[in-house]
């Protein structure tokens, strides 16, 4: 997990306490509390961006009837296993 993915889930639960708290409190429109929202839409974008950047990308094999070659690769593995 980054850094960019913990603090947006922080700040996502701070924006939930706030926006729950901001009717009790009397600041549904204050300012910061709308920066809040606009912090945390940019930080869940970005952290969206750096979930795609890093995910793992594997290819499915279209002659191995749509299995990846991760479960290909497993498969020769568990084979070699039970040999042994």
């Amino acid at each position: 997990m980054t850094v960019v993915v913990q603090v947006n889930t922080n700040l996502q639960l701070v924006l939930l306490t706030a926006t729950c708290a901001a009717p009790v409190f009397g600041y549904v429109d204050h300012v910061i509390l709308q920066s809040l929202w606009g912090i945390t839409a940019v930080t869940t974008v970005w952290s969206f961006a750096d979930y795609i950047r890093n995910v793992p990308y594997t290819p499915i094999d279209q002659n191995n009837n749509g299995t990846s070659n991760n479960d290909k690769h497993e498969k020769q593995v568990d084979q070699k296993d039970q040999t042994q």
